[in-house]
């Protein structure tokens, strides 16, 4: 069985022997979801490319020490794929999101075109650009990466047009 991968603030200056505490919800995920237990060891990431692989060396209610046995750094894909996601119905964007985040993708774009059914308004815009965020997040984590998709705000076609305009296409082969 592989090694859980549970994501953390920030590996920038650690080194490895270093003890990492991991709190709040992967704290919880790894102690009372998964059951992490003294001596098992993970895998710790910061979503920017640092990965270390460790020992738990304390699992307690809401708090999970890890003895870092060892640190890399991850270079980010090149080219970085970028996707504009148009807003469907339902749960359908955060399966399309779970997806792209699965086979790579870098960077989603929300897209609401001028004749989209769907648009993401006050609250209920906030809440699901919340999703999607968690869904890139939780998918990063199911795929291994070191480098967690981004989800950027909603855009429209125009901005979405300015976003296409400013990439530099040169890299695509």
């Amino acid at each position: 069985m592989t090694q859980p991968v549970f994501l953390v603030e920030t590996l920038a200056g650690v080194e490895v022997g270093d003890v990492i505490d991991v709190g709040g919800a992967e704290a919880h995920h790894a102690v009372a979801v998964r059951r992490m237990r003294v001596g098992e060891s993970l895998v710790l990431t910061d979503g920017q490319g640092s990965t270390g692989t460790g020992r738990v060396s304390h699992a307690g209610k809401g708090v999970l020490r890890v003895e870092l046995a060892s640190l890399s750094q991850v270079l980010q894909p090149q080219p970085a794929i970028w996707v504009a996601q148009a807003l469907p119905k339902g749960d359908r964007g955060e399966r399309a999101v779970e997806l792209l985040t699965e086979i790579g993708v870098a960077r989603i774009l929300p897209w609401v075109a001028e004749r989209s059914v769907v648009r993401w308004r006050g609250d209920r815009g906030e809440k699901s650009l919340a999703r999607w965020r968690a869904t890139a997040r939780e998918s990063s984590k199911q795929a291994r990466r070191a480098w967690l998709a981004e989800i950027s705000t909603q855009i429209s076609t125009p901005e979405l047009i300015t976003v296409v305009d400013s990439v530099d296409l040169a890299v695509i082969l």
